[in-house]
């Protein structure tokens, strides 16, 4: 039995106890709530600063476009800097094609930053980011504008001298000019051919890769270990095969199996998009029907259509005396003969064009002569480049046209008793050639144009809009 004494000083031991656990629960407690008030606290002067920075953005482009000469700001730095950094980011557009390249822009963008720790609000480029170490993201959209195949991009570009400053800082930002980049001088509109590229380098350059993915059209490229971020727009094309063989691969081309002009590491937009959307015209009605295998038949003018492979055997004739004829293919096209000389397996009468759309590639291994008895102006076939695939002419097939196919290889392999397997002229990944097989050129009238390209532009405006940012005593 415990006596009286010991039973105090259970209770004291006790009471001592429960103290310390009171204590350090508190102690924990007071911790724990610290550093979620930081954490709030520093939330709070965040979103304050993406708000602040965004009227900020909002007076700049006042200024840099015109409506205002002058507009004064102030942030309150509080805990955190506030800083302008002329040199941060950077803005280059460009002109890719066929026989080189044409700057428009080379720039630097400058920045306004309010940072605390690693997390930093900016103005840059006429839009607002939000950063830190795990990237960033777009909280005001830039000044770039894609609409209608017009880009008009009036850059707002920040100059003056870098400074850094606490608590709060009180600013204007100043009318410092504006020079019409393009069109200008002997850079103008419409634009003809190759692709625009803008290549941004930012240190928010996550923000800006959503911004192009999600709002500007475009194809875009993302190098996050470069900071940098590359959309491109395609100008309108228009293919008139003024070469034998052009081909996207530089060294590309097996220059002994040719007779004519060639040019290798072109720039060649994908006919894609042109042939899907023949496709779905026809699923939608309106197209004549198309068998799987075509022999022994007259295909006369309009459009027709076969959802799936087709084979087109001899004395098929394409009679164009009423108008052109298109064939719509969704699979392979396969082009097979009667082997050695004679007359045309598939032939082209009536002095108009068939155009052949293949969402697949094309097989001419079968000794077919198509076309031969009539002019490379009369036939042209557009291969899809939704996979890498060769086309094949070989043996004694001869083919007088013209092939569009940017993604594929063009094999000639053999020659047969026939001279010379295409007599014409190919846009091809790669040309290459075996045995005695030959492309003999001859100058065509096509001109192909690839309305259905994506992302396309045919009118572009750029300004360097510069605004003169002073910190005020």
């Amino acid at each position: 039995m415990k006596t009286g004494g010991e039973r105090a000083q259970s209770g004291v031991i006790g009471n001592v106890l429960i103290l310390g656990f009171v204590l350090t629960a508190a102690a924990t407690i007071v911790v724990i709530g610290g550093a979620a008030f930081a954490d709030t606290k520093a939330d709070a002067q965040m979103q304050s600063a993406e708000q602040a920075v965004s009227q900020i953005s909002a007076g700049g482009g006042q200024v840099g476009l015109g409506g205002s000469p002058r507009q004064q700001f102030r942030l309150d730095g509080d805990d955190g800097t506030v800083s302008f950094r002329p040199n941060a980011g950077s803005v280059r557009v460009y002109h890719d094609y066929e026989s080189g390249e044409t700057e428009i822009l080379n720039a630097s963008f400058g920045a306004l930053v309010y940072s605390v720790g690693d997390e930093e609000v900016a103005y840059q480029g006429g839009g607002v980011w939000r950063g830190d170490d795990g990237g960033s993201i777009m909280v005001t959209p830039p000044e770039y504008h894609y609409r209608g195949r017009t880009l008009t991009f009036p850059l707002v570009r920040m100059t003056g001298q870098p400074w850094s400053d606490s608590g709060t800082v009180r600013g204007t930002m100043a009318d410092n000019g504006t020079e019409v980049v393009f069109p200008d001088g002997g850079l103008g509109n419409p634009l003809d051919n190759g692709t625009v590229y803008v290549e941004v380098q930012s240190d928010y350059h996550d923000g800006w890769a959503t911004f192009f993915e999600s709002r500007a059209e475009g194809n875009v490229q993302h190098f996050p270990d470069n900071r940098t971020v590359v959309a491109d727009l395609t100008v309108p094309f228009e293919e008139t095969f003024d070469h034998a063989v052009a081909a996207t691969t530089v060294g590309g081309i097996d220059e002994s199996a040719v007779d004519g002009p060639t040019i290798d590491g072109v720039d060649r937009p994908s006919p894609s998009s042109e042939i899907e959307a023949r496709v779905d015209d026809c699923r939608s009605g309106g197209c004549e029907s198309l068998d799987g295998t075509v022999e022994n038949e007259v295909i006369e003018d309009g459009v027709h259509y076969a959802d799936e492979s087709v084979t087109i055997g001899s004395d098929t004739t394409f009679d164009t005396s009423d108008g052109d004829i298109d064939v719509v293919v969704n699979g392979d096209l396969t082009l097979k003969g009667q082997g050695g000389p004679h007359s045309a397996d598939q032939q082209i009468t009536g002095g108009g064009t068939v155009t052949v759309y293949v969402n697949g590639t094309l097989d001419a291994s079968g000794n077919p002569l198509t076309n031969t008895n009539g002019d490379p102006s009369d036939l042209l076939v557009l291969i899809h480049t939704n996979q890498s695939n060769t086309l094949s002419f070989s043996g004694t097939a001869q083919f007088t046209g013209a092939v569009y196919a940017p993604g594929s290889t063009i094999e000639i392999n053999g020659g047969g008793a026939v001279d010379d397997n295409i007599v014409g002229g190919v846009v091809a990944e790669s040309f290459e050639a075996d045995g005695n097989g030959k492309l003999a050129y001859e100058p065509m009238t096509h001109e192909l144009e690839l309305n259905n390209t994506e992302n396309q532009i045919t009118f572009l405006h750029v300004s360097e809009n510069r605004i003169d940012i002073e910190r005020a005593d």
